[in-house]
Parts: C-alpha cells; structure tokens; sequence
C-alpha cells in the first residue's frame, strides 16, 4: 500500500508518540550484541523506530547494516505492528558485503528479517519493485552515491528513503552534494526533503527538549563521544518519493 506523504511536523509528532514504547537504552545493554550504536544515536533510533511503527512500511530495504542496529531497531518496530494487526506483515532485507548482522535474521511468518551477502548495487535492484522504505548507511563517497542513485534511487517507485551520515541538508560532505544533484536534476517521479534530524535537533527543536535528548544521549555514549567526533549530532536525511 503506497505511503501518504509526511511532513516534518508528522514525523516528530510520531516520535513523540512511539518513543517511548521501548527502552532502547536498555535494549543496548540487554541483547548481548556489538552493535556499534555509537555510530546511529538515540534520537535517531528513536525517529526511526516511530517512522516505522507509524507508516507500517511491509517491504523494508536497507544496505550496509554493518552489525546490524538499525536492522534490529526497524524488526522491533515491525513486531509490535504485528502484534496490533493480524492482517500486517514486513520483510526487512539487509545487504552487505560483510556479514556482522546475521544475528539478527528473524522469521515469524508475519515478520522476517534477512541479511543477502554482496554487492548491494548488483542485489538491491532485484527486489526493489516492492519496496516502499529504503535506508542507506554505506560507503559515503560521491562515486557510490552517483551509482546507488542511478541504479537503485531511480527504480524505486515510491516511498521514503533515509541516508544515514547527512549532517545537515546543506552539508558539502560527498554523498549529500551528489543525491542533492541527483535529485534536482532527476526527470522521474519527484523526490522530496523531508527533515534532517541534526538540522532539526541544532535549530528548531525547543530548548527543554533538545536538553532531555542531550541527557539521554550522555547515557547513550554518544554525546561525548570525542574519539569518534560526533558531539550532538544526527547526521540523518529522510526524502520522500
């Protein structure tokens, strides 16, 4: 079923609605996994996990998983959509070149999770008729922007996309100038921004809210984490198709 259209305004409400249906701070230190959360913080779990459970996607695609959080934030939400609708199921496809997340593979009938080995620029466009939710977090260089948007942006027929590592819309970092390019010089179906979540995070959320993230993020790692240079940051872009 083709998504409705979201606003940024509609994407913050769901997160004020869902996040707090699970602990995902504890779910860090409780599944026994190396997940590398450092590298997707709490905000933006929180963001994705309520984009999902709101606009219940059924054909999830994602490349590079790496150890697979982002894998596992998207299954969690799948399942308790499942558990409120009989009638709903998902697959979530995850495509590496490595395998660090088959941990996470899942199959329940109604919901499955499965990691495909290769080269998601070879892989991805065998499935992606379905799709109508698409992650990006890999290699960030313009050369694999341009081919990943030639070969599995243009196909895609409808739905979101989020691309991880995009701090801030206006950022110059190689990946978002080539996808920018690559959208307003694009003559299919119109892609659009949606919110980036560190814009959103650094200008417009309130005061008390940015400081309660920021507080939680000291929990998460995150927010000091100085060996990897991220200080507050959400470096994630959503558009939509």
């Amino acid at each position: 079923m083709k998504n409705v259209m979201i606003t940024q305004e509609t994407i913050i409400k769901c997160w004020n609605e869902h996040k707090n249906e699970k602990d995902f701070l504890l779910a860090r230190l409780n599944e026994g996994r190396e997940f590398y959360t450092d590298m997707f913080d709490l905000f933006e779990t929180e963001v994705l996990y309520s984009l999902v459970r709101s606009i219940k996607p059924r054909n999830i695609i994602e490349f590079s998983p790496n150890a697979g959080w982002t894998s596992y934030v998207m299954l969690e939400a799948c399942k308790r959509n499942a558990l409120e609708a009989s009638n709903y199921s998902a697959s979530i496809k995850s495509f590496d070149l490595l395998d660090l997340s088959s941990g996470c593979d899942y199959n329940n009938n109604s919901v499955e999770r499965k990691l495909y080995m290769g080269d998601a620029l070879i892989n991805v466009p065998k499935f992606i008729d379905d799709c109508d939710f698409l992650f990006i977090d890999s290699d960030h260089s313009a050369h694999f922007a341009e081919q990943y948007c030639n070969t599995i942006i243009k196909e895609y027929k409808h739905g979101y996309i989020w691309v991880h590592d995009w701090g801030g819309f206006d950022a110059i970092c190689a990946e978002a100038v080539t996808v920018k390019d690559y959208i307003n010089s694009s003559s299919g179906s119109p892609i659009s921004p949606i919110i980036n979540l560190m814009d959103y995070y650094l200008k417009e959320m309130d005061e008390e809210t940015r400081a309660a993230v920021h507080n939680r993020r000291l929990c998460w790692g995150g927010a000091n984490d100085t060996l990897g240079g991220r200080g507050d940051r959400s470096p994630s872009q959503i558009l939509y198709k």
